[in-house]
């Protein structure tokens, strides 16, 4: 690894661990609050968006599927794909996260909390989503093995991810967006692509992750990264209003399917 003020980077693919995330950042109860995931706005953008990254990684064929969604946040992608598979499971580590997706109508022997994970699960599972969530794993080693031990023979994983060494990343380099207190470790493409050949899971499906995403959302990430709270920021008429103002965006993230080989 490279040492530098705020990073330390494997010379060899550039992914990188953020030293300033290692100050001891916890998450609590008011984190999905903070970052807006029971908004019923943003979830729809969000759950837009993941049925256009399925639709073009050729991922639709879900009422013969089980999926599991890792980092579900306020469940509303995971309510869509609870409709749609023949069974739908979610992994959070927040309490009031999976308590918000059972409110949604998600049956609570489908929620899953991270650091009680079953070592067996009911049903093995076809296709794994980690979509903006695994960059949030403390130790994706341990969970991708656990994942792959409950997973189908013809499983796939969907990674969308800040890719470390993007332009935006090179540009903005400690002021990257996505550089915030729960995302220690960001991965880039030859890294990942390393890491999931060791496990014999190859590429099989690359896209460009165009996110459908409202201007309050841009604005609180801003907000964070410079220890702002967005309430005292924003009152709550121009709140309403930005969450209307929806953009195409995507600031250095992309967009993978992995699939077993024998």
């Amino acid at each position: 690894m490279v040492s530098h003020s705020h990073r330390l980077s494997c010379p060899d693919c550039g992914s990188f661990l953020d030293i300033p995330s290692l100050s001891g950042w916890r998450y609590g109860d008011d984190y999905p609050k903070a970052r807006n995931h029971f908004d019923g706005t943003i979830g729809e953008l969000k759950t837009r968006t993941m049925m256009g990254w399925l639709r073009r990684a050729g991922l639709n064929d879900f009422n013969r599927m089980v999926v599991c969604e890792v980092g579900f946040g306020g469940g509303f992608c995971l309510r869509r794909l609870h409709t749609l598979a023949r069974k739908a499971y979610g992994v959070e580590i927040v309490e009031s996260s999976i308590n918000h997706a059972h409110a949604l109508g998600i049956p609570r022997d489908h929620l899953l909390h991270f650091e009680r994970l079953p070592p067996i699960l009911p049903d093995p599972v076809d296709l794994w989503i980690f979509q903006d969530s695994f960059e949030h794993i403390p130790d994706p080693g341990v969970f991708v093995d656990w994942a792959i031990a409950n997973s189908s023979n013809e499983a796939r994983m969907m990674v969308v991810a800040p890719c470390a060494g993007s332009w935006s990343d090179r540009v903005f380099g400690r002021f990257w967006m996505h550089r915030v207190p729960e995302h220690r470790f960001h991965w880039s493409i030859q890294g990942l692509t390393r890491f999931f050949s060791l496990r014999n899971f190859v590429v099989t499906t690359s896209f460009y992750p165009w996110k459908y995403i409202s201007i309050k959302v841009v604005l609180s990430h801003i907000f964070i990264m410079a220890n702002l709270n967005t309430n005292e920021l924003l009152n709550y008429r121009s709140r309403c209003f930005l969450s209307k103002v929806t953009v195409k965006f995507n600031i250095g993230e992309f967009g993978l399917v992995f699939g077993r080989v024998s």
